[in-house]
């Protein structure tokens, strides 16, 4: 009986994990729209996000979509609260051959309890710094395709 309801309070509790964090479709911004093949594309976004020093939770080559792990930031031990960020990603195809990268930095917090358990993370704010690094690292990416493209036709 005992070992029935422990289960039964497991299942329910397994059933009761919060929604992750999720930024507004507003704090994706757009890259330059690209001319280019869908490979070179999303390997030019995955190269900006780990040359970041980000490590990548979830790569969809299929879906277009990339999505890093929760970087832990700075605690806070008086406020009991840790900060973090997270990237994610999509390429979508806007024609034949023509592609624009939409990319969301979320800021991220979570509370840090007593006993040192990190809570869930919740949004914050759009991540502009981490943000415009990575544009600058996409844009980069993608120069140095173009211009190898270019010596080599």
């Amino acid at each position: 009986m005992s070992v029935a309801l422990a289960v039964t309070c497991v299942m329910l509790l397994a059933g009761c994990s919060s929604t992750p964090a999720t930024e507004p479709e507003s704090d994706y911004i757009e890259m330059r729209p690209l001319i280019y093949d869908y490979g070179t594309v999303f390997d030019c976004v995955a190269e900006a996000i780990t040359e970041e020093g980000l490590s990548v939770k979830e790569a969809d080559r299929v879906k277009g979509t990339i999505e890093t792990d929760y970087i832990a930031g700075a605690e806070d031990r008086l406020k009991g609260t840790q900060t973090g960020s997270r990237v994610r990603a999509r390429v979508l195809k806007t024609a034949n051959k023509n592609y624009v990268v939409r990319m969301a930095a979320t800021q991220l917090v979570r509370d840090v309890g007593r006993d040192n358990v990190p809570g869930e993370w919740r949004y914050v704010a759009r991540d502009k710094d981490l943000l415009d690094r990575l544009r600058k690292r996409f844009d980069k990416q993608v120069d140095k395709r173009y211009k190898a493209a270019d010596k080599g036709g």
